[in-house]
């Protein structure tokens, strides 16, 4: 029922925009912001309409709520509400950086 229901709405901003009476690029533009807030707003997006996040959250405690919790607390204080997309703390070989031995080769032309 709620994927029906979010199908139903979602195809109804569509075809808002694609009635709509505007010039080519603000029906594109206004494609893409009907995209971006349907996107965000898919059942998945949500602990009750995501079976894998629901399992996680069980067999974590709640502790993968938490986590998930204190990645939005700290993108709204530091990342203006966007999702964080890069890890900005200085990188440690075996922390949160990976090696592997190599060498360098060069064949010529």
């Amino acid at each position: 029922m709620i994927a029906q229901n979010y199908l139903a709405w979602s195809g109804t901003l569509n075809r808002f925009v694609n009635e709509a009476r505007m010039n080519k690029i603000d029906t594109e533009r206004s494609r893409f912001i009907v995209s971006l807030f349907v996107d965000a707003m898919a059942p998945t997006n949500t602990v009750a309409g995501n079976p894998a996040a629901f399992k996680k959250a069980v067999d974590t405690g709640g502790a993968s709520l938490r986590r998930g919790f204190e990645n939005f607390a700290g993108d709204l204080a530091r990342n203006g509400g966007l999702p964080a997309q890069v890890d900005t703390r200085k990188f440690a070989v075996g922390e949160n950086l990976a090696t592997t031995p190599g060498g360098v080769s060069i064949r010529g032309g």
